[in-house]
């Protein structure tokens, strides 16, 4: 959270790895939400979800 405002793909080196800290918190705040992982998001990510994880929880729960 030290790199609040920064641009993220900068601070994790590449945008593969960014991309995967997005999927990474959304899948996190979901099993735990109200936590850091929604801080990363909101500070990272406008708040937004990584979609393509949120579908992999919801087929799950089929």
């Amino acid at each position: 959270m030290t790199h609040h405002g920064k641009d993220i793909v900068a601070v994790m080196g590449s945008p593969i790895d960014a991309r995967k800290l997005r999927s990474s918190m959304t899948l996190f705040d979901a099993v735990s939400p109200n936590d850091v992982f929604r801080d990363v998001l909101n500070a990272f990510y406008d708040g937004k979800e990584d979609r393509r994880s949120l579908g992999a929880i919801r087929k799950k729960e089929r």
